[in-house]
Formats: C-alpha cells, sequence, structure tokens
C-alpha cells in the first residue's frame, strides 16, 4: 500500500475518503467513530504511515480510549503522543528565549497556529506534533523582529513566504516569524482586530498573547484548506478542537465577521461544513446561510489553492492575482481589476507586493548615504534603500517582486560626474523556458538593459554607465529595475513556489570612472588593468582583449587634471572588427562624450588588426573631466548564426589597449589618421 494521501496530497489539498474516515476515528465523539476506524483499521501500516497521518494518532488514540475500543495499536500510539509531548517541550525550550528577547525589546509577539492552540488551557501539547514555532510581530517591526532573531541565534531559512519567514537555529529548531496572520489580508493594519482581542498567556513563563478562539478558528480554516508539500489535514484535527470549546467560548458572530472582512466567506463555509461532517462540530446553522456560497472568483481562488501550485489553470492563477490586487490595495470589484491590468503600480501605504517596502520621500527610512565605491548588500536583511517590489531579504539577496522594483540611493557627496552601476544578480532561468529582460532607469531615463537566459543568468559585478547630464550634482538617485517577463517559479513547473519572480538582487555598487594619468594605456585583456574602465556593453576578458558583445559598448575615464585651454586629446586604440566571412559587413561609430570621433563600414576586406590614433578636439571633456568613449555597433553577428561555432554572443569589435594623452592643438598635423576608424 502507498504512504497515506502522498499521492493524493500532492494534487490536491482537501482529504481523501480514508483521510475522512481517519479524522471520523479521532474526532467523533460516538460510535460512528468506532465505525469509521474498523473501515480504516485494515489500511494502517506503522512502518508507512506519511507526516499526515502520525500527527493525528494522539487525538485518534484518546478518542478510541474514550469509546473504549480496545486495539494492540493503541499502546504504540501512547508511545508517538509520549514522544510528541517531549519534541514539543524541546522545540519551546529552544524558541522561547527568542519570544523573550522580542518582547524585551519592545516588539509585541503573538502565537499563532499549533503553539497557540496548546498555550494556556488549551489542550494536552501531546496531542499533535509543531514543526516550529510560529510568531506574529506587527508588520512594520518585522526587520527590527529579523535583527532579534538572528541576535538569538536564528538565522533565516530558505525564501520567504508570501505572509512569514522561516528562521533556524543551530540545533535544527525552527521559528516562523509572520507580519501577517493570513493569506487573506495582507496590508497596513489586517490584523489590528486580531490583536485588540489577543488573549494573554505564558509560553514556559514568557508572557505572549494568542488570538480568541474565533480569530485561531479562521487562522485555522485559512490556512489548512491551501495546498502544502505535505499532508495537511491536520488542520480538521485542530479547527474541531477549538470548534467544541477546547480553548473557550467560540464567539460565532466574530468569527462571521472576520471572515466578511476578510472575504473567505467560501473558505470558512466549506471547512465548517466538513467540521460538522467528521466532528460533529457545532456550528449554528445560520452561520452557513449567513455565509453563503460565494462569488464565481471566491470559488475559482479556493480551487487554485487547494491545487498544487504548478497545476493550477490560467482562469484560476488570474483569480488569484485579482484577490492579491484586492488584499494588499484595499480595492475592490472594478478597482482592483483596473489595478490588475496596470501591473498594480503602488502608491505610498499601497505596495505592489505584499513584502515591498515602502517609504515616504524625506523619511529616515530611505537608508543610510552611499559613499562612491561602497557595496550595498541586499542579502539577510532588506536595505532601508527599497522602496518598493521586492519580496523579504534571503541570505544571499532578494528578489525582484513582480515586474517592476524602485530603489532610493542617497549619496554622501553630489556626484561630481558620470557614475558607474555594477550589479551583481541572477536570473529566474531555464533550459527550456524563456529568459529575462531587465533594464534599468535612472531619473526617469533609460540608462541600460540585459537579455538573461541560460547561457547568461548571472551577473558578476556588471557595469553600467550613468551619464553625467542624469547624475551630476545629485545627492540622491532614483534607480527602477523592470523585468518584464516575470514568472513564478510554480508557472514554469520548476518548484511550488507561486511568487511572481524575475532577478534576485545579491548587491550593487557605485563607482566614480577609472582615473587616468596622462599617457597612461589601459590593456583591456583578463589579466590587464583596464577591467575597471568599462562601463557596460563588453564580453569577458580573453587573453588580449575582449568583444563589444552589445549594440552599444562604453568605457568611462577621468581625467586626473584638467585641460589646458585650447589642449586636444590624442586617443589610441588597437583592435579589430569581426567581420569573418565574405559578404558580411559592420558599420561601428566611435563618440567621445556624445561627439562623433569616426564611423566604418567594415567587410571582409577590410585589414583588421589596427593601431592608429585619433584626435578629440577642445570642449570634448567637460568641466567634470569625464571622458565616456562609446562604441556603437550595427550589424554584429554572433558566430553561432554564422555556423562557426557555439557562441552566441553579438561579437562587433575586439579592444586590446587604448591610450589617452593631452597634446597642443598646434602639434596636431590632422583630426584622424587611416585605419580602423575614419
Amino acid at each position: 500500500m502507498s504512504a497515506w494521501g502522498v499521492e493524493d496530497s500532492r494534487r490536491d489539498a482537501w482529504p481523501t475518503a480514508r483521510q475522512a474516515d481517519l479524522l471520523r476515528s479521532a474526532l467523533l465523539p460516538d460510535a460512528r467513530a468506532i465505525e469509521a476506524w474498523h473501515r480504516v483499521r485494515p489500511e494502517v501500516e506503522l512502518e508507512r504511515l506519511d507526516g499526515g497521518v502520525a500527527g493525528v494518532l494522539p487525538q485518534l488514540r484518546r478518542n478510541l480510549v474514550a469509546l473504549g475500543v480496545s486495539d494492540p495499536l493503541l499502546p504504540l500510539f501512547k508511545g508517538v503522543e509520549r514522544h510528541t509531548w517531549a519534541r514539543n517541550q524541546m522545540l519551546w525550550s529552544h524558541a522561547t528565549p527568542a519570544v523573550a528577547m522580542l518582547e524585551a525589546s519592545g516588539i509585541p509577539t503573538l502565537l499563532l497556529k499549533g503553539s497557540a492552540l496548546f498555550s494556556g488551557n488549551g489542550p494536552s501539547a501531546g496531542t499533535r506534533l509543531l514543526g516550529d514555532l510560529d510568531i506574529l510581530v506587527p508588520p512594520e517591526q518585522t526587520s527590527d523582529a529579523a535583527r532579534v532573531l538572528r541576535a538569538a541565534g536564528f538565522e533565516p531559512l530558505g525564501a520567504a513566504g508570501l505572509i512569514s519567514h522561516g528562521y533556524e537555529e543551530a540545533a535544527g529548531w525552527q521559528v516562523d516569524l509572520h507580519w501577517y496572520a493570513t493569506n487573506s489580508a495582507r496590508r497596513p493594519g489586517a490584523d489590528a482586530d486580531l490583536w485588540q482581542a489577543a488573549v494573554p498567556v505564558a509560553l514556559q513563563g514568557v508572557p505572549t498573547r494568542r488570538p480568541c478562539p474565533a480569530d485561531e478558528l479562521l487562522i485555522v480554516l485559512c490556512h489548512g484548506q491551501r495546498w502544502h508539500g505535505e499532508p495537511s489535514y491536520r488542520w480538521a484535527v485542530d479547527a474541531a478542537l477549538i470548534a467544541r470549546g477546547d480553548c473557550g467560548p467560540l464567539d460565532w458572530e466574530r468569527l462571521l465577521g472576520a471572515a466578511r472582512e476578510r472575504r473567505v466567506c467560501l473558505t470558512v463555509a466549506r471547512g465548517l461544513e466538513f467540521l460538522r461532517e467528521v466532528a460533529s462540530s457545532p456550528v449554528p446553522e445560520w452561520m452557513l446561510r449567513e455565509l453563503g456560497h460565494g462569488t464565481a472568483v471566491d470559488r475559482l481562488e479556493r480551487r487554485a489553492e487547494l491545487k498544487q501550485p504548478r497545476r493550477r489553470g490560467r482562469l484560476e492563477l488570474l483569480a488569484l492575482r485579482y484577490r492579491q490586487v484586492e488584499r494588499s490595495t484595499g480595492a475592490h470589484g472594478a478597482r482592483a481589476a483596473v489595478t490588475l491590468l496596470r501591473g498594480s503600480r503602488p502608491g505610498p501605504g499601497r505596495p505592489l507586493s505584499t513584502m515591498a517596502v515602502v517609504a515616504e520621500p524625506g523619511d529616515a527610512s530611505i537608508g543610510v548615504p552611499l559613499q562612491i565605491g561602497e557595496r550595498l548588500s541586499f542579502g539577510g536583511e532588506l536595505p532601508a534603500h527599497v522602496v518598493h517590489g521586492m519580496w523579504r531579504a534571503e541570505r544571499d539577496g532578494a528578489w525582484v517582486a513582480g515586474r517592476e522594483a524602485r530603489l532610493r540611493l542617497p549619496l554622501a557627496a553630489p556626484a561630481a560626474g558620470a557614475l558607474v552601476l555594477r550589479l551583481w544578480l541572477d536570473a529566474l532561468v531555464a533550459p527550456w523556458a524563456r529568459g529575462q529582460r531587465l533594464s534599468l532607469a535612472v531619473a526617469g531615463t533609460p540608462v541600460g538593459s540585459f537579455e538573461l537566459n541560460p547561457w547568461r543568468g548571472r551577473l558578476e559585478g556588471e557595469p553600467v554607465l550613468l551619464p553625467a547630464e542624469l547624475v551630476a550634482g545629485r545627492d540622491q538617485l532614483e534607480l527602477v529595475l523592470r523585468t518584464p517577463d516575470a514568472v513564478s517559479p510554480a508557472r514554469r513547473g520548476a518548484a511550488d513556489d507561486d511568487r511572481l519572480l524575475s532577478v534576485f538582487l545579491r548587491e550593487l555598487e557605485l563607482s566614480d570612472p577609472q582615473p587616468c594619468r596622462p599617457g597612461e594605456t589601459f590593456m583591456l585583456g583578463s589579466a590587464g588593468n583596464g577591467q575597471s574602465t568599462l562601463a557596460g556593453g563588453w564580453s569577458e576578458g580573453e587573453a588580449d582583449g575582449r568583444w563589444t558583445c552589445a549594440a552599444r559598448a562604453d568605457i568611462a575615464l577621468r581625467l586626473d587634471s584638467a585641460l589646458e585651454p585650447g589642449e586636444e586629446l590624442a586617443l589610441e586604440l588597437e583592435g579589430f572588427p569581426f567581420v569573418p566571412q565574405p559578404g558580411t559587413q559592420l558599420h561601428i561609430e566611435l563618440l567621445a562624450n556624445g561627439r562623433r570621433v569616426a564611423r566604418t563600414r567594415f567587410t571582409n576586406a577590410t585589414v583588421n588588426t589596427t593601431a592608429r590614433s585619433h584626435t578629440l578636439r577642445p570642449g570634448t571633456v567637460g568641466p567634470a573631466r569625464d571622458l565616456i568613449l562609446s562604441w556603437c555597433i550595427c550589424g554584429a553577428r554572433s558566430p553561432a548564426e554564422l555556423g562557426i561555432s557555439d557562441d552566441r554572443r553579438k561579437l562587433g569589435f575586439f579592444l586590446r589597449r587604448l591610450t589617452v594623452t593631452p597634446t597642443s592643438s598646434a602639434m596636431q598635423c590632422g583630426r584622424s589618421g587611416p585605419g580602423v576608424f575614419r
């Protein structure tokens, strides 16, 4: 026999027929439980039970013993209960100091799910195994809470979720830090009523809180009726214990109001109907009538939440996105639909995603000013420089959420001229799927773009030129990252993560152009000194140079002294174009600070290896002493296109070295020598 429910639970979170019989055996107070046990008993094989069944065994034993059932398995189930009690105590002993540190730091805590159920005067801690300690903190204090957890020895575990992020300490005990209680309410103030009605409790002597019974039942119903990686029907046991009053009197009117407020009436109704069936829970009939049958969107959303994410259909995904917009922006009906179609552009207090950070202009939370040359890291904790559009930070970085992220980068001193932005990031790509496009804009003006694919899915310090006209004199930059191809891993079938992801940003850095002394030569090979001059559009270095691999490639220099009036610059270049076959041609225009220096059409008959000099006229270099050299390429083709190799780079010009030398215009006898550019 296959393990209980493993195949079914991987496809649908709703309990199967035999799982429902197991729950009846554990929860019904009369002979119906015994009948259900007799149906299930022949299929019970202890060595092949999954975690979902094992979690029900303690409650099953208690119920069968109370009904007078005698079975050789019951003493074994008693051992499971003792083990469960001991393990829960160990979890609490390791996690409770973190709760104490949070409370001592002025961060209020509220226990959720299993820990809330078994704290205070609730059921015995041996009746269900706890995988971790779920702690809710106010959303605005999430970053502070994360720092406290790390100080307590807990490190981020894997990817952040929609409403929580797991943390683990050295011995393997885990804490799940929540900023929202449920997926159905994810905007500022969504859990205010939950905090107001919270019940004070002590967890191993540490004062904290738990939701009132009505709120706890809502949380269990909403969380349990969603797809999880392992069987999730244990929620029915928790919900049944709450519904019958084991955690205190239940306010059904409050539960109805909370379900309407969070727009989860259908989920609550279906959950309560199931509790009546498998546990004879005392659910009032009027409650089910008031909850109703839901709208078409409600039914689509519920169907999607019960399914494995990679199996959701287009309409189901659309319903989920629509509800996400409703719950993160507060918009409803036509407003929510319009917001969804427009891409859910956020405003203050209305983030694109529930994981985004929103800062008001002038807010101290915009981040510490950056020094030129200082790297800004996105790992461990999301920096305050993020305005919106990024998921919670993971150990090494953070994902861009959706199709746009906005960063506000204050500078320690105003930019003197052009700057070079360097990026360290990874893209969500797969060999069988489309890659990711990334475009960058500063002050609303595009400054660079990348095509990220299985052959180039990582950027390691990739430079992007920020022209002086956009940044000079500014003490704050607004950087926008646009990723139009964002997709969920679940949609691609790569994982069951249904967040909208695009690129994983690890670090960024702002730097000045490379200082340049008179007559200094920069070698562009992999072992040369020209790496720091690159400002975008170049491939990795080879032994004696490097290729342009984009429609435009830039080199940024800053002269270490101003030019005399009328003084010119001599630019010496050595390199060659990529025109390997007869019939191929290439157009290259060389610019210096936006001024044309030369323009040439190359053919296969053109002499390839060149070392020629060009003259840059007075006025080309401004007061900031920046010299931006740009190769504008038209007609570049890859070796793969020409059938030469499997190299997919669009190769244009191979540059070996360059030298910039100030010289008097009176000493020049020509503007540009013959050769590579004319």
